[in-house]
C-alpha cells in the first residue's frame, strides 16, 4: 500500500509540473523596428522564434515602430522581453549600450 501512495504522489507531482511548464511556454516579446513588422530586426526575431519552437518554446512577437512605447510596455509587464536600442534599454540593463556601439568599448585580454 505504501508503494502505491508513493507512486500516486509522484504521478501527481509530474502532472502539476507539466501543467506549470505548459502555462509558462508562451512568451511575449516586444520588438522595436523602425520599419515595423517588415523590417530586418523583426524578421530576425521571427527567425529566432521559429528556431526556438524546436526547443519547445512558444514566442509571440509584437512589433513596434515607436521605441518608447515598446520599452514602456515591457516596463509595465505587457511583454516578457524587449528588443530595442541601448538608449532605451539602459534602465533595465546598465551595459546595454555596448551592443549598439561595437567599436567604442575596450576589451583587455590577459592583463
Amino acid at each position: 500500500m505504501s508503494k502505491f501512495k508513493t507512486l500516486r504522489r509522484v504521478a501527481f507531482g509530474c502532472a502539476v509540473l507539466a501543467g506549470a511548464m505548459s502555462a509558462q511556454a508562451n512568451q511575449k516579446v516586444c520588438v522595436y523596428d523602425i520599419v515595423g513588422t517588415n523590417g530586418d530586426v523583426f524578421n530576425l526575431s521571427k527567425d529566432y522564434a521559429i528556431a526556438m519552437q524546436k526547443a519547445g518554446a512558444s514566442i509571440e512577437l509584437k512589433g513596434y515602430v515607436d521605441e518608447r512605447v515598446a520599452t514602456e510596455d515591457f516596463r509595465t509587464g505587457q511583454c516578457d522581453a524587449v528588443i530595442a536600442t541601448g538608449f532605451r534599454t539602459r534602465q533595465f540593463n546598465q551595459v546595454a549600450g555596448s551592443l549598439d556601439s561595437l567599436g567604442s568599448t575596450t576589451i583587455v585580454r590577459e592583463g
